[in-house]
């Protein structure tokens, strides 16, 4: 996360703490920052899985980056009539 690389070991233990990070006395800076990002990450996976009844809604999917977005759909012919290989 770019907002956490700005922040003072101080207060990134801070956040960790909060966060309940296990190990986050021992850690360096950026393996604050790490834990950190995957427990908010983790965090907002949940959160959008609260909304993710089944899988994701009719006509959309979500990206690596947790985002929402439309899904393309590609329109199927049905056949006017069926041979033994299609059924």
């Amino acid at each position: 996360m770019v907002g956490l690389e700005k922040l003072s070991k101080k207060e990134l233990y801070e956040i960790a703490k909060e966060k309940n990070i296990k190990g986050r006395s021992a850690m360096s800076r950026d393996e604050l920052i790490n834990a950190i990002s995957e427990v908010i990450n983790t965090e907002q996976l949940v959160e959008m899985s609260k909304y993710d009844v089944g899988g994701s809604p009719i006509g959309y999917h979500i990206d690596d980056k947790c985002e929402i977005k439309e899904e393309v759909t590609e329109d199927y012919k049905i056949p006017e009539k069926y041979n033994v290989d299609m059924l």
